[in-house]
């Protein structure tokens, strides 16, 4: 990951309206932060690579083809992909979708194994008082 401990781009910035109870609706409820954590932990939109390859580099998240801002259960563009039989429907309910923040609500478990593995490889102080953080990833 090429921005890791001792970077001088080692920082997540986001609009403080987006904080709980801020005033930049539908995303004010602390998500984007969680979003951008991911992002700064070495995740990639869902919609990175669109309906190709693994999506976002995790082979358990399930493809999109672009950003959605909306919580539609039912939206799926990536109907066609054979690639992708487990999934029928763009995870728009995922931490790394766009979408607002009454709709997201978990990182898949492929997800978490990648932030894992970013912490131990390019961020290695970021737990180093409590080793237990970083040893199991669930």
């Amino acid at each position: 990951w090429s921005s890791g401990e001792g970077s001088i781009i080692n920082y997540i910035t986001i609009h403080t309206g987006t904080l709980p109870g801020g005033g930049y609706r539908p995303f004010h409820k602390g998500m984007t932060l969680v979003h951008e954590t991911g992002r700064w932990l070495g995740l990639y939109h869902t919609f990175h690579f669109k309906c190709n390859n693994d999506g976002d580099y995790v082979s358990d998240t399930p493809m999109e083809a672009a950003p959605n801002q909306i919580c539609d259960y039912n939206r799926d563009t990536c109907a066609d992909n054979e690639t992708d039989p487990v999934w029928e429907r763009d995870p728009v309910w995922n931490f790394m979708a766009y979408t607002d923040d009454d709709c997201v609500i978990a990182f898949t478990a492929g997800q978490r194994t990648r932030m894992h593995n970013i912490i131990i490889a390019e961020r290695p102080k970021l737990f180093a008082a409590s080793r237990r953080f970083i040893t199991t990833a669930t």
